[in-house]
């Protein structure tokens, strides 16, 4: 699973977390069945939202997939049945890696899974 964000616990469960347009830090699932638990579907997207106090998240986190491919670690942002999508801003590995050119300064390419080690890159996030 590839995941791109920042995440945190919120009564022994993880969760993606984000700020709205007021400030408000708000934890937020694709889960339904949130809604007994006080989650709200505020824009009917399918998203639920939940707001909540930074005291009540522990162990906040940003996390970056990576992933490494031909010796060269690299971004990884999508992936389907048996590829993932890599991409670089780094000219000099684009080219070593064969990627194409998706904007001014990004190159992005599908890559069979089997070519790929994927991780995690944690960091701590510290809360106000």
């Amino acid at each position: 699973m590839i995941r791109n964000g920042e995440y945190c616990i919120y009564k022994n469960r993880e969760f993606e977390f984000t700020s709205d347009m007021e400030g408000n830090l708000l934890i937020v699932s694709e889960n339904p069945h949130m809604i007994k638990e006080g989650f709200v579907d505020k824009y009917r997207n399918g998203v639920y939202s939940k707001r909540v106090k930074p005291s009540e998240l522990i162990n906040c986190y940003q996390v970056t997939t990576k992933g490494k491919f031909k010796g060269e670690i690299i971004n990884v942002s999508n992936e389907d049945k048996d590829k993932y999508y890599v991409g670089t801003s780094n000219t000099k590995f684009a080219q070593k890696l064969g990627l194409e050119r998706t904007d001014k300064y990004y190159y992005e390419k599908w890559v069979p899974k089997n070519e790929v080690e994927i991780f995690e890159d944690r960091k701590d996030i510290k809360l106000i």
